[in-house]
């Protein structure tokens, strides 16, 4: 996936009417199929803008770009409740239907994983409440 810049690196040279899409390639050093699909895709630069700007954006999505790589901590927490998430968790409305809520499902056998869960959900969710329900 290319990046933003990339994209508007294309469009930029084309836009200019200097350049064809050979010579755009050979000078971003991008294949000549990639260029070829973008600028058939987008036309300019203004095409693209405002597609780019029109797309909804994700809020997580958001907070994990902003991020430095100084706090790669709070990468490692998503990513583990991410995974288990997937593994055996869904997200549900509350009785109230105004918020809602991740459960995971873990073995009770397992109470490092636990421990873990609770922490790194702790850490990803830092202003809500964590519970644990024993069964």
């Amino acid at each position: 996936m290319r990046t933003y810049e990339e994209y508007h690196k294309i469009l930029s040279l084309w836009d200019s009417g200097l350049y064809n899409k050979s010579e755009i390639a050979r000078h971003t050093g991008m294949p000549l199929t990639t260029v070829h699909r973008y600028i058939h895709r987008y036309q300019t630069v203004e095409n693209f803008e405002n597609e780019f700007n029109s797309v909804p954006k994700h809020p997580t999505i958001d907070l994990l770009k902003s991020i430095s790589q100084a706090n790669l901590e709070l990468h490692f927490h998503y990513a583990y409740v991410f995974g288990l998430y997937l593994g055996d968790g869904h997200i549900s409305k509350t009785k109230s239907h105004r918020a809602h809520r991740i459960m995971i499902f873990l073995d009770k056998k397992y109470p490092k994983i636990i421990e873990h869960c609770v922490e790194s959900l702790g850490f990803v969710f830092s202003k809500n409440k964590i519970g644990i329900v024993e069964k």
